[in-house]
């Protein structure tokens, strides 16, 4: 609740109400869950499973099992992607079903899913119906929105409580709004249960936030650009729950990809194209988002890491976090690297076990570098501290006067030792170089009530422009090109982070385009991979331009800012945009399935 919202729309010049529609979908990790158990020879169960969340698997098997903590050791197995479903609950299924199964047999046991029962039980992304009523001046100023969310979360409500909290913050989009009035529903219903996936609500509400910005434009008679540039959260702007922007990441991303797309050229020259051509049609559309970064007010923020240095100089880094594909694991091992001045090739990330680490937190939100960086980084210090101590008596200076670079140990007056000589004389005077890293965010602070100030700490900024092509005979929608912008506040692992722009832009075309969870009478008629279906290579777009844009945040490693379930969220709104434009014509439900474009285009031929 933020204002007045029903003044705010009598006082508008416009008002338009629309509603949006979302389907299910999973995130389909390419690898089920899979989990294997045996004995050791200490009579402790040994659990090595796919999963996202190391803890939680182990804090739940513990209690099925009935043992005490120390008889279950549980130990991250390589992971064929995660997605959300995977730090849900049919990883900790798996694991009971392996566990069980040796406890009652003494033997080694395997727990799987066939491909039709993991589409089956996983969580999937939750179907939204949003209706947006929008009020703006003459000028394409907004003056006030009111929202209804109504999410279906199928038969558990899993994690549909806290996805509709996202949805809900961010459902008026990257914009400043005087006026706010937003209500979401959890609903619980018949069909197969929804929870975390990628984005978690995020997508939807973005989506349905996009779509009538594009329509508020039309009516308007302005450019899709020109209302957001006027809308759009700037430095000292107020967020829907009046929390205060500091920083203009999301106005750098617009103006790249802007100008890297040459938005406004493209725009008209496919009016031309679209003139000329009956058949074939070309659109252009643009989507920003604002993501609140890590758990915010989903829980603790935390992170715990353990490091430390061999007698060969090599620094072993182990967390609770897991690396499920993402990379994000390896920016600890950068972060690290950095602190302790030695190359990359010298440290090494051992896989999480509950008998070596501590709980780290949940892998989930974005969160491994941005907070699970700041404990590698902890950690990396007091071992730094460590090794300072004794170089900086031989080197006979302060440990605080010693730079560490390139592998050596330096003094302002260019005395210098090895890291690795460092490190030798520290096991020869039995100087401890083990440490435990640890980092928690600062408390985020709302009110439950109204939902008005500040529940995350920093915001990542994005922009995408899609252009595609669509055949009006068929429906067929092809996706030509997209041009990424975000804010990443600091590039910790630059390559890594265009994978993650390429993947999830392409992840984020399949929602848009074909995938859907079919439920008939609560069953799931499509459990595979012939009718849910999913890109390949042939349908992704023939250049995706990724800019890297850097402002910094307040609580990431090194000023880092979440980026993992980042590029998910626009693609369906980019694309919807850009077939607007092709067309004339606004699809409200997705998937953009050929049979629904076809439908859509009959109808307005037909008003």
């Amino acid at each position: 609740r933020k204002g007045d919202v029903e003044k705010g729309l009598r006082e508008s010049d416009v008002v338009i109400e629309r509603t949006y529609r979302t389907q299910f979908i999973t995130g389909l990790p390419l690898e089920i869950e899979i989990a294997y158990s045996f004995f050791d020879g200490d009579g402790r169960i040994n659990c090595i499973s796919s999963m996202q969340n190391l803890y939680d698997v182990y804090n739940k098997v513990i209690k099925i099992l009935g043992v005490p903590n120390d008889k279950l050791r549980v130990v991250q197995a390589a992971t064929g992607g995660g997605f959300g479903p995977k730090s849900d609950e049919t990883p900790i299924d798996v694991a009971a079903y392996a566990c069980l199964a040796t406890y009652y047999t003494g033997r080694p046991a395997l727990a799987a899913f066939t491909r039709s029962e993991a589409m089956t039980v996983q969580c999937k992304r939750h179907s939204f119906e949003i209706t947006n009523v929008v009020g703006a001046m003459k000028d394409g100023r907004l003056n006030a929105w009111k929202s209804k969310l109504i999410e279906d979360t199928g038969a558990y409500i899993s994690k549909g409580h806290l996805v509709i909290g996202r949805a809900t913050f961010h459902c008026t989009g990257p914009y400043e709004v005087p006026n706010v009035w937003a209500d979401g529903y959890c609903v619980l219903t018949n069909n197969t249960m929804a929870g975390s996936t990628r984005g978690f609500g995020a997508p939807q509400a973005h989506f349905a936030a996009e779509m009538i910005m594009n329509e508020l434009a039309e009516e308007l008679n302005i450019s899709p650009l020109e209302i957001r540039e006027k809308n759009m959260l700037k430095p000292g702007s107020l967020t829907s729950t009046s929390q205060k922007i500091e920083d203009d990441g999301l106005v750098r991303c617009f103006q790249r990809a802007v100008e890297t797309s040459q938005f406004t050229r493209i725009r008209l020259e496919f009016d031309e194209f679209n003139r000329r051509n009956k058949v074939l049609k070309k659109g252009i559309g643009i989507a920003l988002l604002y993501h609140g970064n890590t758990l915010g007010p989903e829980g603790d923020d935390f992170a715990t890491v353990v490091s430390r240095i061999e007698r060969d100089g090599t620094v072993v880094v182990q967390t609770g976090l897991t690396e499920y594909g993402t990379g994000a694991l390896t920016s600890l091992a950068i972060v690290t690297a950095e602190v302790l001045g030695i190359p990359l090739s010298m440290v090494r990330l051992e896989r999480p076990d509950t008998s070596a680490v501590p709980n780290a937190g949940p892998t989930v939100a974005s969160r491994t570098t941005v907070i699970g960086g700041q404990a590698a980084v902890d950690a990396a210090i007091k071992l730094r501290a460590a090794v300072a101590s004794v170089a900086a008596k031989i080197l006979n200076t302060e440990p605080l006067n010693l730079e560490f670079k390139n592998g050596e140990i330096t003094t302002p007056n260019g005395r210098s030792l090895s890291w690795r000589e460092a490190v030798n004389k520290c096991y020869e005077q039995n100087v401890s170089l083990k440490a435990v890293g640890y980092y928690i965010a600062p408390p985020t602070k709302w009110d439950p009530e109204t939902g008005q100030g500040a529940p995350y700490n920093q915001y990542t900024y994005g922009a995408l422009v899609a252009e595609v092509t669509v055949d009006i005979e068929t429906g067929v929608v092809k996706v030509d090109r997209l041009t990424a912008a975000y804010d990443v506040g600091r590039a910790i692992n630059p390559m890594g982070l265009v994978a993650v722009y390429e993947g999830g832009s392409i992840m984020g075309l399949g929602y848009a385009l074909t995938e859907e969870i079919i439920h008939d009478g609560g069953y799931l008629v499509n459990p595979n991979l012939h009718q849910f279906i999913i890109p390949t290579a042939s349908d992704a777009p023939e250049e995706i331009q990724s800019i890297i844009v850097e402002v910094r945040g307040s609580i990431g490693v090194f000023g880092a800012k979440a980026m993992g379930e980042i590029p998910v969220v626009l693609p369906a709104a980019s694309i919807a945009g850009a077939l607007a434009h092709a067309t004339g014509v606004y699809f409200r439900e997705l998937p953009l399935k050929p049979s629904k474009v076809l439908e859509g285009l009959v109808k307005a031929t037909h008003l």
